[in-house]
């Protein structure tokens, strides 16, 4: 039975509220995707429950699909957002590393049944597009249904990514361990799109096109190199009292870093960049360390938001403005037949 108009916009609210409202997306809601009506989908009896469109920061929900309950509709907004969105959060080469990690990982036992549910559905895309429907499969299940004691979600998703970097494969517990992270981080309001994709049925702009091998290369090259000292043992232990774990790390080359101070010492100044993981940054290799200093002396610095960018030797600091997000209600919503490219898995 079809969900009603109604149904959809709570479950896409409910939604937004429990991520902030921080995904710039809007709600179109349709009767079906055009390619369900195609000789091939229905052969198989596929039909498609929801698409994200990049290009007119849309989700497209389709309300003659079969929706089983709430609860599947509430996964499919949760494919598209957390998953295909989400996974746009990483830089271009970040999401590359991650893809070609999936990709290596096809006949791993934890992932097996995902990938062959994949190409049963996307059995002409190319392997790009259907290792970023395995990540989303892995995003669509709320952390809240996963009860694995051994698991780990404070990680900063982009360090695991370069400790991806290092190896050839990942295990289904580390790519729940990323879509977690990211997930929190949206929460947070620290993630944002960086990813920009060609067009919507693309998993990257054109110009990504390096070899494996290079990618990883110059993504390690790039982010292991680690720029100035590390704090002092007593320091040490406010931070990890503060963020509430060990995830400290120092900045690397040619990366930049948003989120707020916590802790402002003689020799480092601690920022939180994703829940319970943190950057410290030795003041000696920030450009602007006297005017950060003076900010600090002042009282300016602790609990403000900064952005700090590093080039091979220094960083530069600066303010950000961090303004709250105000809810916004669906407003366009249409009984229409989709543009979409790239519909979610069945």
């Amino acid at each position: 039975m079809p969900v009603t108009i109604e149904q959809i916009e709570k479950a896409f609210t409910d939604f937004q509220k429990e991520h902030n409202y921080n995904i710039p997306v809007k709600l179109n809601i349709e009767e079906r995707h055009p390619n369900d009506d195609t000789q091939e989908a229905i052969a198989k009896g596929s039909r498609t429950y929801a698409s994200y469109q990049q290009s007119k920061q849309q989700i497209n929900v389709y309300r003659t699909a079969p929706f089983g309950s709430d609860e599947q509709l509430f996964r499919a907004i949760r494919h598209e957002l957390v998953g295909h969105y989400g996974i746009d959060t990483f830089a271009p080469i970040e999401k590359r590393v991650l893809l070609d990690a999936i990709i290596q990982s096809r006949n791993e036992s934890d992932l097996t049944s995902t990938w062959n549910n994949v190409e049963k559905y996307y059995p002409t895309e190319d392997k790009y597009i259907q290792a970023e429907e395995v990540y989303a499969v892995i995003a669509e299940i709320p952390q809240e249904w996963i009860k694995v004691k051994s698991r780990t979600i404070n990680h900063d998703p982009e360090q695991l990514i370069l400790d991806l970097s290092h190896k050839s494969k990942i295990t289904g517990l580390e790519l729940r361990t990323i879509t977690e992270s990211v997930d929190n981080g949206i929460i947070a309001g620290l993630r944002q799109t960086q990813n920009i994709r060609e067009h919507d049925g693309a998993a990257f702009s054109k110009n990504v096109t390096l070899e494996s091998i290079e990618v990883k290369q110059n993504y390690i090259q790039k982010h292991t190199n680690p720029i100035g000292t590390k704090m002092s043992a007593t320091d040490w232990k406010d931070a990890v009292t503060l963020v509430g774990s060990e995830q400290i790390a120092l900045p690397k080359q040619n990366s930049e870093y948003a989120g707020k101070v916590i802790l402002v010492t003689d020799t480092h100044l601690v920022q939180l960049t994703n829940k319970n993981s943190a950057i410290a940054h030795d003041l000696s290799q920030l450009a602007n360390a006297k005017d950060i200093e003076q900010l600090a002396d002042t009282g300016q610095l602790q609990g403000k938001h900064f952005m700090l960018k590093y080039d091979q030797a220094k960083g530069v600091a600066t303010a950000l403005k961090i303004t709250t997000p105000v809810p916004q209600p669906a407003k366009e919503i249409s009984i229409e037949q989709s543009k979409a490219k790239s519909p979610s898995l069945k």
